[in-house]
């Protein structure tokens, strides 16, 4: 979510060079070759699993621009939004004074700042472990059957249920219900897992699909939990109501 504040300087956060070196005792020559490792790694970003590695080697990351708008268009829109709304980013994109992406690590997690060239912050955001266990799961299609997966027990329907419960059909409308089409380009739903657990303010929406050569794929999304017990809700008392409990 992103933090409205006043533009404001915002210098000795980690970026600043002789505070880095000062913190950090370093040699001109050491503070140096860090900065330039640093420079490196941070154009070879393509994916947000590679961050949480480089940050901890490196208390502060800059992004280009380019490279950060190329990870956000990667990001499924829900958490999109988490991160920075894309109307607040077309604002940053469309004012010329928007320079770098700034990854600074605090106790609560990742800092994002989007600053000018005078290291003025145009906008601010946040990043926890949640965000990257999220896209993690979203990344990672698995293999094992959800009836096998503990925390979807007693919280598993057929694809017909899903579908007649939710929007256009059913009454339960699903933000970033958009990722479902792209999930089951591959092969056939059969099956949706609603987690009993959650993460931050989601709950895991799982999707079994049988692929052509009758393998199976789950793919994971993440909804907002209001949405994950309304759809659970609507689903339970529909199976009540046809044939008994859920599976």
């Amino acid at each position: 979510m992103i933090a409205k504040r006043s533009i404001r300087p915002e210098t000795g956060i980690g970026w600043d060079l002789s505070n880095e070196s000062s913190e950090a005792g370093r040699t001109l020559g050491q503070l140096t070759d860090h900065l330039q490792k640093r420079r490196a790694e941070s154009v070879t970003i393509r994916d947000w699993q590679q961050i949480p590695d480089l940050m901890r080697r490196y208390d502060a990351m800059p992004l280009a621009p380019s490279v950060f708008i190329e990870l956000y268009r990667n990001l499924p829109q829900l958490i999109k939004n988490e991160l920075i709304h894309p109307v607040e980013l077309l604002r940053l994109q469309s004012e010329k004074d928007w320079r770098r992406v700034y990854l600074i690590k605090d106790y609560e997690g990742i800092r994002i700042y989007f600053v000018d060239p005078q290291n003025i912050v145009l906008a601010q955001s946040k990043l926890n472990d949640g965000f990257f266990h999220r896209w993690e799961k979203i990344q990672n299609p698995s293999s094992i059957p959800l009836d096998s997966i503990d925390e979807f027990a007693g919280r598993i329907f057929s694809a017909d249920e899903f579908f007649q419960a939710i929007v256009p059909a059913g009454p339960v409308g699903l933000s970033g219900i958009e990722s479902i089409g792209q999930k089951l380009l591959k092969g056939k739903l059969v099956e949706v897992g609603i987690s009993a657990q959650t993460s931050d303010q989601y709950s895991e929406l799982a999707l079994e699909v049988v692929l052509p050569d009758d393998e199976i794929e789950v793919h994971h999304l993440f909804i907002p939990l209001n949405d994950a017990e309304a759809l659970f809700n609507e689903l339970s008392d529909k199976k009540l109501l046809s044939s008994g409990d859920a599976k």
